[in-house]
């Protein structure tokens, strides 16, 4: 079964688990309990917000998982970073 051919429901977004290879960071301490991972949304239910393409962090609970896809509540969003598209 190919995922990215799924359409996520409501909400829910199919993400691309990713490295953090950013210039910028984030601090998250080490009393953060739950682990975070980084992704790529490749796409996005037609009630979430986030739209693919926007690189996320996210916890440890997902509603399913194939290789290095995972469907995710938008909810369970850390932060995101969006990205500035150059028209030139």
């Amino acid at each position: 079964m190919n995922l990215e051919s799924l359409q996520p429901l409501k909400d829910r977004l199919l993400v691309r688990r990713v490295e953090n290879k950013s210039t910028r960071s984030i601090f998250i301490p080490d009393t953060a309990k739950e682990p975070s991972t980084w992704g790529i949304v490749v796409r996005s239910g037609p009630k979430a917000d986030t739209k693919p393409g926007t690189k996320v962090l996210f916890g440890k609970y997902y509603d399913f998982e194939q290789g290095d896809l995972v469907l995710i509540q938008e909810k369970d969003i850390r932060v995101f970073e969006e990205y500035e598209l150059d028209n030139a």
